[in-house]
């Protein structure tokens, strides 16, 4: 796959991946739930839906939670690659 520079694209599940390339490297972060840490809501659970991150309650997985403030997802770099 060749990938020019300024260019950027997203890898589909289950890599869930968003990279960026420039002149001198390509940098990759995942996204939704491959982001890593998450915090969910208490009394919710997170859960992959594809790359979108849903949390749903633990007691009812059916109904969706609410967000509340302080809910955190990280981005966790994946790779970064020099290019020759």
């Amino acid at each position: 796959m060749k990938v020019l520079p300024g260019s950027s694209f997203k890898l589909p599940s289950p890599d869930c991946l968003k990279c960026k390339c420039t002149a001198k490297s390509m940098t990759c972060c995942g996204f939704g739930f491959a982001a890593n840490k998450v915090a969910p809501p208490p009394g919710c659970v997170a859960y992959n839906d594809a790359c979108k991150l849903i949390f749903v309650k633990e007691d009812n997985p059916l109904e969706v939670c609410k967000p509340t403030k302080g809910i955190g997802i990280n981005k966790k770099k994946i790779s970064s690659l020099r290019l020759s």
